[in-house]
């Protein structure tokens, strides 16, 4: 037969927020002011007098304890001492005075070694989500068997019957002492919600998160909008934590295709604890909004782009008004969806080297000796947070110079190595954009892949150019959409995370795709070198400025001619930037350009040409006011033309 035994639930009460506010440069120190100044002192106010009462520690988690007695009397007059120790002897936090709440219930639950598990463990700790600081709650049961006890300074207060999460609705009563009056019930204003765990850092978007905060506190609708990891969750779940410590919080996910009967069933069961089975979709419907006037309540809907065909839901989400809250996370906004719309893009580069340090140390790994290597590395990823996030667990384990080469060939290094507490798309940087492309249409993936190519995005004279005359409009609208294109007054960028997804996504054909796409922009490029010797002026100009904006792509097609060994291409794209580097003084970039030409024309054997490349050296070299090394490419020029 099961052992009869009281099972004690007990937690501090805003421990999370309290972290938070506790002094220290980064997390950290955070956390170690939060260990030393209040968790220990906690922990041994409960440790040392439980042997005393004939209690005994069954598992912690976090700061909450979960504790059994033998003898119910004992238990009960041990939990009221702990809070009368606590109020005797305050320990002070940034947000007032540490309070503990606790929750008792008296049953048999199954003995797993150690350990108690089982559906009397589960009633019980239920129980503790009803809680507010300084508050005892306790079963049915344990009120029945207090009364028959009749302990002279204790009294109890009948809350009625309230639902409890995977339980059903049962009587709750408190426990009071000293004279204390009753207090309401957590449920009665915040209903306990199952949200994911807390982000443990929002390093660089510390701005960000007070500009959502306030935006969602005006109520409506709030979309977040941006690229898959940029770090729209990490922003929503810390605004649905600082929340939920105040008024009710419901968290759905998007990726799980919820109907609007789903998302109605699931707010109301984390709202009131029943997902009102019983009523129709309409009347539960009206029962939400009332209670988010009411109460000033939070909807989060994360990762909407998969659920944003569903009109009705769309329709539904537009509905919240006045003090009713919700936030959207999502990469596409539908037009119909119209709301306070934020958008989140990368960190800066500073930033994300911070977020990689601060990560780098929580994952136990030494933190780098150069500074330079971290910011290649979160360059590499377009300083996107989740990137960052998942390099900083890749470089607990491996050499940075390692990650740093394995980067440049595949976003496969950035796994979370199956890591549970993160959602599947969040496990590695590919899972992050195979949501996006999958739902892409087949022209708009053909779009995005063929133009990955070009790491400084497109214009869209080269787009026009390189795409031909077919219906290129509708795909690029798409990809925009989508925010897998971004559109920057008349060129469309790509987040170099995606272009690199894209490219892996060409698979066998990436190399063909390439070397079209430098032809096609070497035929560009030759034609606007012609207009740069032209006698019009405003011919000049416009050749000026489209060199001017596609030069970072030219430099990239010259370097990937270089290594496919396409010499005549190299050669090509060279010859066009000819009259151009000089007045606009980039003798830097182009004596790395004259080296792989030099190279080409040695290659083709072609003396004339390797000599003409040393002459151009030669002029660069002067520009550089390097006259030594302009006098020696002269001197090597005059050897081969002989």
């Amino acid at each position: 037969m099961a052992e009869l035994v009281t099972m004690v639930f007990t937690d501090l009460v805003s421990s999370t927020a309290v972290k938070q506010q506790m002094p220290g440069r980064d997390l950290a120190e955070r956390n170690a002011h939060f260990f030393n100044d209040i968790l220990q002192p906690h922990r041994q106010r409960v440790e040392e007098t439980l042997p005393g009462a004939h209690g005994r520690v069954v598992s912690t988690q976090g700061d909450g304890y979960f504790l059994v007695f033998t003898d119910l009397l004992q238990a009960v007059r041990w939990c009221v001492d702990l809070l009368r120790d606590h109020q005797a002897r305050p320990i002070p936090s940034p947000l007032g005075n540490v309070q503990v709440k606790i929750a008792l219930h008296v049953g048999s639950p199954l003995l797993d070694g150690d350990n108690f598990i089982g559906h009397e463990v589960d009633y019980a700790a239920r129980i503790g989500a009803l809680c507010h600081g300084d508050q005892i709650l306790v079963s049915e049961t344990v009120a029945a068997l207090l009364r028959d006890a009749h302990p002279a300074d204790l009294s109890l207060h009948a809350h009625g019957g309230h639902a409890l999460k995977g339980v059903g609705t049962v009587p709750i009563f408190e426990l009071l002492y000293d004279g204390r009056a009753p207090l309401p019930l957590k449920s009665e204003k915040t209903p306990t919600v199952e949200l994911p765990p807390l982000p443990e850092s929002v390093v660089g978007r510390e701005a960000m998160l007070e500009q959502l905060l306030t935006a969602v506190e005006r109520g409506g609708l709030v979309v977040l909008r941006g690229e898959g990891g940029m770090g729209k969750t990490t922003l929503a779940l810390t605004v649905a934590h600082r929340l939920a410590e105040h008024v009710p919080v419901a968290w759905l996910w998007g990726e799980q295709s919820p109907s609007l009967e789903d998302c109605l069933r699931d707010v109301a069961l984390a709202w009131f604890g029943d997902p009102h089975a019983h009523l129709s979709v309409e009347a539960c419907q009206q029962r939400i909004h009332q209670h988010a006037e009411e109460t000033r309540a939070l909807l989060v809907l994360d990762n909407f782009e998969t659920v944003a065909a569903d009109t009705g839901l769309q329709r539904w989400l537009m509905t919240f008004r006045g003090k009713g809250r919700v936030l959207v996370t999502t990469r596409e906004v539908p037009p119909s969806l119209r709301g306070t719309i934020m958008p989140v893009h990368e960190l800066t580069n500073a930033e994300a080297v911070q977020l990689f340090c601060d990560r780098l140390q929580v994952y136990g790994g030494p933190l780098p000796s150069d500074p330079k290597v971290v910011q290649e590395l979160c360059q590499m990823v377009g300083n996107a947070p989740l990137a960052v996030e998942l390099l900083a667990g890749r470089a607990a384990r491996l050499p940075l110079s390692r990650l740093l080469q394995r980067l440049q060939t595949s976003l496969r290094v950035l796994d979370s190595g199956g890591d549970p507490s993160r959602p599947e798309r969040h496990q590695s940087a590919s899972a992050c954009f195979e949501v996006s492309y999958a739902t892409l249409s087949s022209a708009a993936q053909k779009l995005l892949t063929h133009l990955a190519v070009w790491p400084d995005g497109i214009g869209l004279e080269a787009l026009h150019t390189l795409k031909g005359e077919e219906d290129w409009d509708e795909a690029a609208e798409e990809l925009v959409s989508a925010s897998v294109w971004r559109l920057e007054g008349e060129r469309y960028e790509v987040h170099p995370m995606v272009r690199q997804f894209a490219l892996e996504a060409l698979g066998p054909d990436q190399r063909q795709v390439m070397h079209d796409a430098i032809s096609a922009m070497a035929r560009i490029a030759q034609a606007k070198a012609a207009r740069l010797v032209d006698s019009t002026s405003t011919s000049v100009a416009v050749a000026f400025a489209w060199f001017d904006e596609e030069w970072t792509n030219l430099l990239y097609a010259i370097d990937q001619a270089s290594k496919m060994s396409d010499c005549d291409l190299v050669v090509a794209l060279a010859e066009s930037v000819t009259e151009y580097w000089k007045p606009r003084g980039l003798a830097r970039d182009m004596e790395e350009v004259y080296a792989q030409v030099l190279a080409a024309r040695r290659r083709q054997g072609d003396a004339a040409g390797e000599a003409a490349t040393l002459g151009h050296l030669a002029d660069v070299c002067e520009e550089l006011e390097r006259p030594e090394e302009a006098g020696e490419y002269m001197r090597q020029a005059l050897a081969a033309k002989t």
